[in-house]
Formats: structure tokens, C-alpha cells, sequence
């Protein structure tokens, strides 16, 4: 989950700047506060931001702000958006983008916190999504979108798998077989660079297309999962976890913020992956909302990112303090977002009929 996108600068003495907090406070959905010491939250949902306000991206400095022509735009039509499931506008995120955070230090960033995995829960979550989609010893697994092969390398260690992994980034696909040959687990993975929209496998070759808090970054999610029917064969499960719109659902600025931020192309609800599914030759199995989870986790890394992981994170982004506040804003925003129940995240299981 690489950091980008739309990020607000907060700095003390600057003329119009938001004003600098040494906590932020907000009700989670069961009324408990949560604090987050030395972060200052970015605008308000339905609130532009400010024009100092620009997107991360990769320089050789480490991360810097871009102009705010290229921002999300406020939504002129008030506090709430319930409209067609999946009906976002998109953002100008594109593969290229998310190409360029996973070979440069926004990459490192998201390890640095996440650990290798790169998705929410780590290795406990993983462990449900297995357990759901019911993964047996020999079964052949496609990863789509496997960054640096975690996943594939946790399920054939623990489940006994043969691992297949697709994945649009060279640098990603590199790292991944050096850690798979160090795991000695090479002759159990074998990793492809390629396209999810044409997947370079047969008709009918896996048991199960796996996922694990990817396929937000995929610009045509339908053809994605129309070649994860062809691949998988009948009975094949799909087995995966995403990052969607929550279950209260959120404004057409919060979606643009929050998408432009993290360089996804668009998001929609849990319900939007079902359609999918179903419009593809998918029998639902098991559909969660895991978004009152995943606030946690937010909150967590917002935790390891001020209260243990300072120094490490700074050395990553070139050392630009002003940077490291203004990406702790963007996070506060999407924590508030969360526990509001309007960003979250589901997991899924689906089979082939």
C-alpha cells in the first residue's frame, strides 16, 4: 500500500496553515477515544484543502509535493454521496504511478510499517483468508498483484501450496525471488511479470486466485476478475481481501482524498466486488465487512510511525520533517474516515460454478 497522492502541509508560522495540534482526538463507532500524539488531521471531510496542499511522490530527496491542480476537488454536493454502487469518479492514479511508489522509498515506507506482507493483519489475517477459502497441500495458488511474494511464501510454508505470482513491477517481482530463494522456497513459487487483464496462464490451471489488499490499485477490476474465471478451474476458488468504501458510506471528496492519497484508480463497496463476481461465474461463499478491524490497524501504524519508528521513517523520506507531519495527516484523515465506518476493508471468498 504505497503512501502518494493528495497530502497537506502543516508547519508552524506559515500564513494559513492548518493550525499545529499535538494530539488528535476522535470517537471511534463505539464512542471510545482514540488519541494520536504529534499529528495534526488534515481538512475536514467537505472542506477543501488548503493551497499549499500537494500530493507525495518519489524525488531523489525522498518524497515532495506537487502541485494542487492535481488534487481531489471538493464535493459540491454537501456532506453525503449514496449513489450507484462503485460510482466514484476516478482519480488520475495509473499503473505507472503505482509502479514508481513500489520501486522507490514510499515502497520502503509501507514495509517498514507493515512488515514484508504489505496488507492489514499480517500473517493472523492471512491465516483467516486461507482458512476460509480452504486451501489444501499441493494446491496450485495464483497470486495477483504479489509484491514482494509474503503471501505466497506464507501459504506454501504453512499450507502446503504451490505459489504462482503475477505482478506489474520488476523491482517488486526481483525483491520477491531473492526473499523466496533466502526462504528456500523456491522450487515451491515461481513469479511472472505480466498484466492481471491477461494473465499468462492457461484455461482452468489454479485451485485458487489469491489476493490480499491489492487489487484497489487495479484500474479495470472486471477484466481482472473475468481472467480469474478463466484461469481458475471449475470449482476454483477466488480468496481475497480489499480495501473498500465502508459500510456507511462516504462523500465524493473523502473518496477522492483518501484514493488520490494512497494512488488508487477508484474504490467501491464490498458490494461493488460482489457484483463482479457474480456478473463472472462466481458463487459467493463468504463476504465480511472487516472495517471496524481495520481501523485498529490504521491506528496502529499511525502509533508505530510517532512512538517507535520516527527516526527510521525520516531516514526513508530524505529527512523532511515537514513531509513526515503532512503524511500524518493524510493517515488522521483516513483513521477519522475509518472508524466513522465510511473507509474500510472486506474479505471474500468465491467459487466457480
Amino acid at each position: 500500500m504505497p503512501f502518494g497522492g493528495k497530502a497537506d502541509i502543516f508547519a508552524a508560522g506559515r500564513p494559513g496553515a492548518f493550525p499545529i495540534r499535538t494530539e488528535m482526538e476522535h470517537e471511534d463507532r463505539h464512542g471510545d477515544s482514540v488519541q494520536h500524539e504529534g499529528l495534526r488531521p488534515g481538512p475536514e471531510p467537505g472542506r477543501a484543502p488548503h493551497e499549499a496542499a500537494g500530493p507525495l511522490t518519489a524525488s531523489r530527496g525522498g518524497l515532495r509535493a506537487l502541485p494542487r491542480a492535481l488534487l481531489w476537488r471538493p464535493d459540491p454536493c454537501g456532506p453525503e454521496r449514496k449513489g450507484e454502487i462503485g460510482s466514484m469518479e476516478r482519480t488520475r492514479a495509473v499503473l505507472a504511478d503505482v509502479q514508481g511508489v513500489y520501486s522507490g522509498p514510499e515502497g520502503d515506507l509501507w514495509k517498514l510499517i507493515m512488515g514484508e506482507q504489505i496488507h492489514i493483519g499480517g500473517f493472523q489475517q492471512s491465516m483467516i483468508l486461507a482458512g476460509k477459502a480452504g486451501i489444501a497441500k499441493g494446491e496450485k495458488v495464483l497470486d495477483l498483484c504479489s509484491a514482494l511474494g509474503a503471501g505466497l511464501r506464507f501459504l506454501a510454508r504453512f499450507h502446503g501450496a504451490k505459489g504462482y505470482g503475477l505482478d506489474a513491477t520488476e523491482a517488486m517481482l526481483s525483491k520477491a525471488r531473492a526473499a523466496t530463494a533466502a526462504d528456500g522456497l523456491s522450487d515451491s513459487i515461481e513469479y511472472r511479470l505480466g498484466d492481471v487483464r491477461s494473465i499468462p496462464w492457461p484455461d482452468g490451471f489454479f485451485d485458487v486466485v489469491w489476493g490480499e489488499d491489492a487489487w484497489c490499485y487495479v484500474e479495470d477490476k472486471e477484466s481482472m476478475i473475468r481472467e480469474a474465471a478463466r484461469v481458475l478451474r471449475p470449482g476454483g476458488r477466488v480468496a481475497f481481501s480489499d480495501w473498500v468504501e465502508g459500510p456507511a458510506g462516504w462523500t465524493e471528496s473523502s473518496a477522492q482524498r483518501i484514493c488520490s492519497f494512497m494512488k488508487f484508480p477508484f474504490i467501491g463497496p464490498r458490494a461493488y466486488w460482489e457484483g463482479l463476481l457474480q456478473k463472472s461465474g462466481f458463487e459467493i461463499r463468504s463476504s465480511e465487512d472487516c472495517t471496524p478491524h481495520f481501523a485498529k490497524c490504521v491506528d496502529l501504524y499511525i502509533s508505530m510511525l510517532t512512538e517507535q519508528l520516527t527516526f527510521d521513517a525520516l531516514r526513508i523520506i530524505g529527512w523532511d520533517m515537514e513531509m513526515f507531519e503532512a503524511l500524518g495527516g493524510e493517515m488522521a484523515f483516513m483513521s477519522e474516515q475509518a472508524h466513522a465506518g465510511s473507509f474500510g476493508r472486506c474479505r471474500i471468498v468465491a467459487a466457480r460454478k
